[in-house]
């Protein structure tokens, strides 16, 4: 009997908490000559990510698509790297410009110098 109003508590907070962190957090991400940071604040959130620079051999963007019941479809872009081993990490995700995606991509090859080339399965 006591559980019943426990796990609607619990519910509640959960969804207060996605409310507030979606509209307070913001998304840094920081590229130096050791690493790539991706870091979500003020309210923690999971997606925390290093990636050693020396590890990266190449980035690319992925689009999701997300269908309706009605029909209909929306998208939403991640960007990857690909480190010098073949494994590919997410570096961000739920992104809803295809711009947005494409520029964070090119910035941190730029600042890393790396040569932009096609990668199987990545968003053009």
């Amino acid at each position: 009997m006591m559980l019943f109003p426990l796990i609607h508590v619990a519910v509640g907070a959960g969804l207060s908490y996605f409310t507030l962190a979606g509209f307070l957090n913001t998304t840094t991400v920081s590229v130096d000559a050791s690493q790539i940071s991706v870091r979500h604040a003020p309210l923690p959130w999971p997606g925390k990510k290093d990636v050693p620079t020396l590890e990266v051999q190449q980035l690319y963007c992925k689009q999701k698509v997300h269908r309706g019941k009605n029909g209909s479809c929306s998208y939403s872009y991640s960007v990857h790297a690909i480190t010098k081993d073949g494994v590919s990490q997410e570096l961000l995700r739920s992104l809803q410009n295809e711009e947005q995606a494409l520029f964070i991509e090119q910035l941190i090859e730029k600042r890393l110098l790396i040569k932009d080339e096609p990668v199987a399965g990545a968003h053009v």
